[in-house]
């Protein structure tokens, strides 16, 4: 069951969805019957389900009459530019919603925007929410792992486990000094988790809390398709995590992100990858090259 750091979720709408939520527009007579219907059933259902995942639905305009402020854990999704405006540039976090009558509006300040108040969950607001509180993303679950965004936090464990000569004989070391790893860290979650959605994640131990590893889905510039990767700490090789894990992300490309093709690329020396790609279906797609080492690049459709 998903865990959320959001406890609120305040409303306001100016042209109308639902009476306690709405301003102004809330009469618009060029809203007719049906458009009302179509986003009262929208909002309902929203509110139906964040109610589910125990967060809490505001009317901004009743809170602030009684003089009510947002707690810490608040966003505010709004169709109005300026109230959405106002609030980010007082460091709330907003949601931005577009609609036929305020699609050109600047919504300045404002980081994320959706189309319309119908596809609002409330996993899709945990992530705007995390974003702008810089706390990291729950990516998946599987039977015995949990991956999600890495942290600074994570740094250690990743130390203990690229410690081990096997590791690191098929694959690029961490920086050798500890400040320069953390602000790659830092640089990564803005630049990759931020900019495309994804990237290589923390893989943690449901049993134990611990880290064990690191994988997911990655870039490489001069390539159309995401690239898996994947490292598993040798304390807990050999018991069938890295397949787990793998085959959760291949399925979370699939169905999350809308990956249709996926590489690999390893090197004919590394037995236990080329072992563990063949059995998630990847085939060989040739030979590839970069900075004079040559790899084995495998395709799954």
């Amino acid at each position: 069951m998903a865990e959320y750091n959001l406890e609120e979720v305040w409303i306001y709408s100016r042209y109308g969805f639902a009476a306690n939520y709405c301003d102004e527009a809330a009469d618009n007579e060029e809203l007719t019957e049906c458009d009302k219907a179509s986003e009262d059933n929208g909002v309902t259902e929203m509110q139906k389900c964040l109610q589910e995942a125990g967060i809490r639905t505001v009317s901004l305009k009743k809170a602030l009459a009684d003089g009510i402020l947002p707690k810490g854990n608040t966003i505010l999704v709004t169709d109005c530019p300026e109230i959405a405006e106002h609030f980010a540039k007082n460091n709330l976090p907003v949601l931005g919603i577009l609609l036929p009558k305020n699609e050109n509006a600047p919504f300045a300040g404002v980081r994320y925007l959706s189309e319309g108040w119908g596809d609002i969950t409330p996993i899709y607001l945990e992530r705007v929410y995390r974003r702008y509180r810089s706390l990291p993303w729950q990516i998946l679950e599987t039977e015995r792992c949990i991956l999600r965004e890495t942290t600074e936090a994570d740094v250690d464990a990743f130390y203990r486990i690229y410690a081990e000569p096997s590791v690191t004989a098929f694959m690029e070391n961490l920086f050798p000094d500890r400040e320069e790893e953390l602000r790659y860290m830092a640089d990564y979650r803005e630049k990759v988790y931020a900019l495309y959605g994804f990237g290589i994640w923390s893989v943690i131990l449901k049993e134990t809390g611990e880290i064990i590893g690191r994988a997911g889905l990655d870039m490489r510039r001069g390539f159309v398709e995401p690239e898996l990767g994947f490292v598993i700490g040798v304390p807990w090789q050999r018991q069938g995590l890295a397949e787990e894990v793998c085959r959760a992300i291949l399925h979370y490309g699939e169905e999350e992100l809308g990956f249709t093709k996926v590489q690999a690329l390893t090197e004919q020396e590394n037995t236990a990858s080329l072992a563990l790609l063949k059995k998630l279906g990847f085939v060989f797609d040739g030979e590839y090259e970069e900075m004079g080492k040559k790899y084995l690049r495998y395709l799954k459709k």
